[in-house]
């Protein structure tokens, strides 16, 4: 969530997320994005260069790039496909014991839910990925 987004908020099966156009996402800190948009400002140059990383890593329909933005710092972005295109995701922080930020991760939207009249039993049930669809 940025500044001003209150979760109270929500309806229920609302959320925030971050949008997403030309279906390409990305994870990067605040130093990298800083890095990334002073780039993108100096020309064409930095957004036709992740292009071309993103092409070179592409397979049907998936591609991602890890894009260096300061050897001194290690700062970088990584950029992939997301989801189903163009849209809004949510992404969430799992903490450890301490409250330190530990993981991240983003719902692009891929597995539905199970829908709410199915059997008490099989929610219970583990499965593996691809009988999300069924």
């Amino acid at each position: 969530m940025t500044a001003g987004q209150d979760p109270a908020t929500l309806e229920p099966g609302h959320y925030f997320g971050y949008p997403v156009d030309s279906g390409t996402g990305g994870f990067m800190d605040e130093v990298a994005a800083r890095r990334l948009a002073t780039a993108y400002e100096s020309g064409p140059g930095a957004a036709e260069a992740m292009l071309a990383e993103l092409e070179r890593t592409y397979t049907h329909t998936w591609s991602w790039a890890d894009i260096p933005l300061d050897a001194r710092t290690g700062a970088n972005a990584v950029v992939f496909s997301t989801g189903v295109g163009d849209g809004m995701y949510p992404s969430y922080v799992g903490r450890d014991g301490t409250g330190r930020p530990v993981r991240l991760l983003t719902d692009f939207n891929l597995v539905a839910p199970l829908p709410p009249d199915a059997d008490a039993e099989l929610a219970k049930r583990p499965r593996p990925w691809w009988e999300f669809w069924r």
